[in-house]
Formats: structure tokens, C-alpha cells, sequence
């Protein structure tokens, strides 16, 4: 696996982490908010997979 993968995959879970502390830093955890942080998570996770097959098919292009 390519450094740049690794830190791509290393930054979208660095982004949820910060994003579940925010909301425990609240002082309020609901099935809500829960279905919420799911949500955005695999929002996320998605997002920089699309960014990882890019990065990929850009290096595999030159």
C-alpha cells in the first residue's frame, strides 16, 4: 500500500475521530446523534475512497 493511501485512510479516521469527540464533549450521546455519526462516517469513508481510486488510477496513468 502506497504512503499516499495510507495517509488518506489515516486522515479520514483522524476527521471521524475528531467529529465523535465533538459530539462526546457535549455530554450527549443519543441513538440520534449515533445514526448521525454513522452516517457522516461512512460519508467520509466514502469520500476518500473515491480519492484513493483516483490517486490510483492517476499514478498508474503516467
Amino acid at each position: 500500500m502506497s504512503p499516499v493511501v495510507i495517509q488518506a485512510i489515516v486522515l479520514a479516521f483522524q476527521e471521524i475521530v475528531e467529529i465523535r469527540a465533538a459530539l462526546l464533549q457535549k455530554g450527549e450521546w443519543s441513538p440520534e446523534q449515533e445514526a448521525a455519526f454513522n452516517a457522516k462516517s461512512e460519508k467520509i469513508l466514502s469520500e476518500k475512497q473515491w480519492q484513493i481510486k483516483g490517486t490510483h488510477s492517476a499514478a498508474f496513468d503516467e
